[in-house]
């Protein structure tokens, strides 16, 4: 009994799958000719560049349309970064999408499968940034990195302190604050308590007695040198983290369109953007629609249905970085009142906290690829932006109402204001006439405005010289005169 043979239709011309290593890469190069026949050729080139360009001619001279790779560790990094220099289609595809069968599994054998597979058009690959948003990721997870041990430096320190007696922790609200600062450099100058207690003045919420007795400990034990190494290590990397915030906001001014609309999420500030954009770009049509994005960030919940039964719907794993990201922003989101913090609130007591955040994290990705493809702001259903804007400019609109005269120091609306506007507004439409006198329909521009201002605005106008019946000037004649 013959057993029928399956073959797939070719949908490239010739491609290229290289076997990644970190000595070696094995390219093998394929062209369909037929049912199940190629034209096959193998190379081996070194991971050197002098091996990449070799690689890269290689395929050049072949004329693949394609060259197709595993993303294995970071050894493909520099093959695609060569690729794509040298104007060559690659694709990068997932590890278990193209996972062989076992048994006879050789770096030949690879090759070719990543070849075929290839060839047929049975992978998709993978996302990867342009040189921009791979500068901003690299900068990214630095920054990372460094928020990552200056925490750890913080909690040791903390530790330190509390193991020699030195409660800050107890005083202040932030042991790394300002004030907890000036009451750590004093000890560490060697003063007692009562002078650190009296340098605090007034900013703790603490009596000074709390202060004296939190900073009261044994001088002789506490090891000043280790303290003031943690407390060196902590400020150090303050200023590192500034210095890649500052950097992070040069490199991505390009983008700045991008971040400025993500801003207007609650909860997500200028550097927290910064990371998003570097982690999915600006170009949505990587994405079919928000579902995918939201699945390669690791936040949509799972499906897992067999035979009419849901099963765990455990997320996926996606990109952790991405994820993390966005789980930030879902925990700094929370704590405003807002649309976030109800959706959170319905969830937590049924799902849990992780669920709960998860969730939150799931909306506010939905809602950046909203903003970034539609090129809009965010807006929050339950916020009122008009009263928010007036409550918040209505002081600068009042102090300029009153630099300009046109409402009183005690918030009335002063009629002279209007008076002016009026007057104005009739003297600039008087037409000169050829005597050099202004007409309105026949009429002198002294009559036009005398008859524009009301007689209630001429009552209240500050009589000027010698008023009417008086025997000097400027003297109402209801005062009688005093003797010289």
């Amino acid at each position: 009994m013959s057993h029928p043979f399956v073959a797939f239709n070719a949908i490239y011309g010739s491609v290229v799958g290289v076997d990644v290593h970190k000595r070696t890469h094995v390219a093998r190069y394929l062209r369909p000719l037929g049912p199940n026949e190629y034209e096959k050729e193998i190379r081996e080139f070194g991971t050197f560049k002098s091996g990449l360009n070799e690689l890269c001619d290689w395929v050049i001279e072949k004329g693949a349309s394609q060259a197709i790779m595993e993303s294995t560790g970071v050894y493909w990094n520099t093959l695609e970064m060569m690729l794509s220099y040298n104007n060559i289609p690659s694709m990068v595809v997932n590890p278990c999408h193209v996972k062989n069968l076992p048994g006879g599994k050789t770096d030949t054998t690879d090759s070719e499968w990543l070849a075929k597979v290839g060839c047929c058009g049975l992978v998709k690959g993978s996302f990867i940034p342009d040189r921009l948003f791979s500068k901003l990721r690299d900068l990214s997870n630095y920054r990372a990195s460094l928020v990552k041990e200056y925490s750890g430096w913080k909690n040791r320190l903390n530790k330190t302190l509390v193991t020699n007696g030195i409660r800050l922790d107890l005083i202040a609200s932030d042991i790394h604050g300002v004030i907890a600062r000036i009451l750590l450099d004093a000890i560490l100058d060697g003063k007692t308590s009562e002078e650190a207690a009296a340098l605090a003045g007034k900013r703790v919420r603490a009596s000074e007695d709390d202060i004296k007795e939190a900073l009261d400990c044994d001088f002789n034990m506490i090891d000043r040198r280790l303290i003031r190494k943690y407390y060196r290590k902590v400020i150090q990397l303050e200023q590192e983290i500034c210095e890649a915030n500052a950097t992070l906001r040069v490199e991505a001014e390009p983008l700045r369109d991008y971040i400025d609309r993500l801003t207007t999420i609650p909860g997500v500030d200028e550097i927290a953007a910064i990371r998003c954009l570097a982690e999915f770009g600006t170009d949505m049509t990587r994405f079919k629609s928000y579902r995918h994005l939201s699945s390669w960030r690791g936040v949509s919940p799972g499906n897992n249905e067999s035979a009419g039964k849901r099963k765990s719907g455990k997320r996926s794993k996606g990109d952790q970085r991405a994820r993390s990201t966005a789980i930030e922003r879902a925990n700094a989101r929370i704590k405003i009142d807002r649309q976030m913090k109800a959706k959170h609130d319905t969830l937590v007591y049924r799902k849990g906290h992780k669920k709960a955040i998860c969730a939150v994290a799931h909306k506010i990705v939905r809602i950046m690829y909203c903003l970034i493809a539609g090129g809009d702001v965010y807006r929050d259903g339950t916020v009122n932006y008009k009263e928010s804007i007036v409550k918040r400019n209505a002081p600068r609109w009042i102090r300029q109402l009153k630099t300009i005269g046109m409402i009183s120091s005690g918030g009335m609306v002063d009629p002279k204001f209007n008076r002016q506007k009026k007057v104005s507004a009739v003297r600039a439409e008087a037409v000169p006439s050829e005597r050099g006198g202004s007409k309105v329909a026949g009429k002198p521009e002294a009559a036009v405005v005398a008859e524009a201002v009301p007689s209630e605005l001429k009552a209240m106008k500050r009589p000027r010289g010698r008023p009417k019946g008086s025997g000097e000037k400027g003297v109402p004649p209801s005062v009688p005169k005093e003797p010289n």
